[in-house]
């Protein structure tokens, strides 16, 4: 079980969390870092391989 009370308040650690659980998943995930990110905190790529075309989407993730 998560305890979100232990998560700092600057938002950095859920930041973190977060990337980590996609990352997991499978996803590729970039995280932004700290100062100005213009609303984007995380870049997700969600690639899927095909026989015929290959194909991906990039997400922008804000964590609040």
């Amino acid at each position: 079980m998560l305890d979100f009370n232990e998560l700092s308040t600057n938002r950095q650690n859920l930041e973190q969390l977060t990337r980590e659980l996609l990352f997991s998943m499978g996803y590729q995930v970039y995280w932004n870092g700290r100062g100005p990110d213009g609303g984007r905190d995380l870049i997700c790529i969600d690639a899927h391989n095909s026989r015929f075309r290959d194909t991906s989407r990039k997400w922008l993730i804000q964590c609040k």
